[in-house]
């Protein structure tokens, strides 16, 4: 709102020729911070673009536990033989049955994407813990999957 007022104030003060050359002085910095800030946010994101295939990069042991909030926790292991991974996005699903194996029974309670972090060294693995939100209340260690979607690494 502010902005607009300044520039009604400039429109009164300055007379018509030299508004237009205000004008498209403005629009043309406009345009340049513009095209910097693209350029920018380009250049960031082909830096982040990973080197490491997501077949490379494994969840052992997804749990859900449930007794202090609702934590996912387990490891992540990055088997690419010479990069180092960054950071993954997960899909993480939590069905409302507990045990190793989704039955036709089991319903789904939450679908949900988050992100680890790492690093994590070629070959090695780390443990995790995230937090995640889930509607319903349940008890124990309900039946948790993971899918990972991305990953970033150099």
């Amino acid at each position: 709102m502010w902005r607009l007022a300044v520039l009604v104030l400039v429109a009164l003060v300055l007379t018509p020729s030299q508004f237009r050359k205000f004008f498209v002085t403005l629009v043309a910095l406009s345009v340049l911070l513009g095209t910097a800030v693209y350029q920018y946010n380009e250049h960031a994101r082909q830096r982040t673009i990973s080197v490491i295939p997501t077949e490379q990069v494994v969840i052992v042991n997804p749990v859900l536990d449930t007794s202090f909030g609702t934590y996912l926790k387990g490891r992540l292991e990055n088997r690419s033989p010479k990069h180092t991974l960054r950071e993954v996005e997960v899909r993480v699903t939590v069905y409302d049955c507990p045990g190793p194996e989704s039955t036709p029974e089991c319903e789904i309670l939450s679908t949900q994407v988050v992100s680890l972090y790492g690093p994590v060294r070629p070959g090695s693995g780390k443990e995790f813990g995230t937090n995640i939100v889930i509607p319903a209340e349940v008890e124990g260690y309900p039946m948790v999957t993971c899918e990972i979607l991305s990953t970033k690494g150099k």
